[in-house]
């Protein structure tokens, strides 16, 4: 016990050192340091890579970043405060090849069962439509927005929310955070990383300073300044061309990013307050090539790949932020006690090549069974779409309503719903359980349901509203 203590001690004065300037950088430094304080040192190199691919971690966060975010610093009030951030009921998806209509992909809390049967059965048996059940679709078609309420009998409490931000924002508070924390930040550039028997050894820096470290955490993108030297392959999918541009907006758009798909890829309108942000991906020569896949293996040596370092996947939903937040909370549970790493490691590269591969997945169900159009962004999309595991849901839910769960999936049941909803399939059989209740008593039950959030729905604010009278509050609170 004592030599674990003394293993311990020791490894804790080598220090973490945090490559890179972007989104994953900034987060890892902040949020490492907010989690460990002073057990740990934590040295900051903001320099020490592109952020070019930044952009793909798109706009939109999960409802699970909520509490993420406050362990940062980035709490609500900062982020309504102190950037362009604005709210966000989910995505809504306008033109999506083979879909009858578009549908908003929303955040929702569990859908309540009808006599012990999952809705989904009853919704077949009844051939009612999802998108009218959810109060946070609605809402986000409509273009309010309001804070969900703690009283279960209104309907609104069963919405979730997440945030549309501007990653640029996101770094620029996260870098005024980190010089506050305890924190070595050195802006030089690395000139040269060092290794010594499949290890880091030392980065070199432009300025002369030599940086040891115990653990290294790759956070400099697409660049994997770490990573490509220990010799840590990354497996490119497919590649795509990625445009932004942003235009002053005067007037908030609703708490909903648009997808709309065109013969060329798609376009993601991000509404933030003040501005309104377009991404367009394609596979085209306008914009910015870009590889999408990911490394064999994100934990090399005494090496960690973190956020676009390890994986690279279209923002096409919040998955990117996902396994952002995922990256991180993941290394902070096995920062290593010792010199070697290999069990720590080991768990790691496991769980993240699950992380990954069930994003895709969810990702990957928006490309299956459509007819696209005959151009090369949707030929190369579809043939990578691909997998026994998604096939396997896919036919399950078509065939009798069944929402097969794998471990510690990213998106839940819900998500999985909605999303075979938007995408037009509907179960070919229901449970006939489902028949305990009678057809005039769900009918009864679903138009109950739809009237009510109607009515929530038409006194809420506009989402741009609530934002100005919510900025006014705070701004009141604070000053007495």
């Amino acid at each position: 016990m004592a030599e674990a203590l003394e293993l311990m001690d020791t490894h804790s004065k080598n220090p973490i050192v945090v490559c890179g300037g972007g989104l994953a950088g900034h987060m890892a430094a902040v949020y490492l340091a907010n989690r460990l304080g002073d057990s740990r040192r934590i040295v900051f190199l903001p320099n020490a890579g592109s952020i070019s691919s930044d952009v793909l971690y798109g706009t939109v966060t999960a409802p699970t970043a909520y509490d993420f975010l406050r362990t940062l610093g980035l709490d609500e009030p900062t982020l309504i405060q102190g950037t362009s951030t604005s709210f966000s009921f989910g995505t809504g998806y306008s033109g999506w090849p083979s879909t009858k209509s578009d549908w908003v992909q929303c955040h929702h809390l569990p859908l309540a069962a009808i006599k012990g049967v999952p809705i989904q059965h009853h919704l077949a048996r009844q051939q009612t439509d999802l998108q009218s059940l959810l109060v946070s679709a609605v809402a986000a078609g409509a273009g309010r927005f309001a804070h969900p309420p703690q009283d279960p009998r209104i309907p609104l409490s069963r919405a979730e929310y997440g945030y549309q931000f501007d990653p640029a924002d996101f770094v620029r508070v996260l870098g005024q955070i980190a010089g506050t924390l305890d924190i070595e930040i050195n802006t030089s550039a690395i000139t040269a990383v060092r290794t010594d028997s499949g290890t880091i050894s030392q980065l070199e820096l432009d300025s002369g300073d030599h940086i040891k470290g115990g653990l290294f955490l790759d956070c400099t993108g697409s660049d994997r300044r770490l990573l490509d030297v220990l010799g840590a392959s990354f497996a490119v999918e497919r590649s795509i061309s990625v445009d932004v541009e942003v235009q002053d907006s005067p007037t908030l758009g609703p708490a909903m990013r648009t997808v709309s798909a065109s013969d060329a890829g798609w376009m993601a309108v991000t509404h933030l307050q003040g501005r309104t942000r377009r991404l367009s991906v394609s596979d085209g020569s306008r914009g910015t090539e870009m590889d999408l896949g990911q490394v064999s293996t994100p934990w090399v040596g005494n090496c960690v790949g973190i956020g676009q370092s390890a994986y690279a996947l279209e923002p096409l939903t919040p998955a990117p932020m996902i396994l952002l937040q995922a990256d991180l909370e993941r290394v902070l549970e096995l920062i290593p006690i010792g010199d070697d790493m290999e069990i720590e490691r080991r768990e790691y590269n496991r769980r993240f090549h699950d992380d990954v591969s069930h994003a895709r997945i969810f990702q990957n169900a928006l490309f299956k069974g459509i007819e696209a159009p005959n151009a090369p962004y949707w030929e190369e999309a579809m043939s990578c779409a691909h997998s026994d595991a998604l096939d396997r849901k896919i036919a399950q839910f078509e065939h009798r309503g069944l929402l097969v769960k794998y471990d510690l999936e990213p998106f839940n049941e819900e998500d999985w719903l909605i999303l075979h909803h938007g995408m037009g399939r509907c179960p070919r059989h229901f449970d006939r359980l489902a028949a305990r209740a009678s057809v005039d008593e769900v009918t009864q039950q679903f138009s109950g349901l739809q009237q009510a959030i109607q009515q929530i729905v038409s006194r809420m604010p506009p989402h741009h509203t609530y934002v100005a009278n919510l900025k006014r509050y705070l701004e009141k609170q604070q000053n007495g």
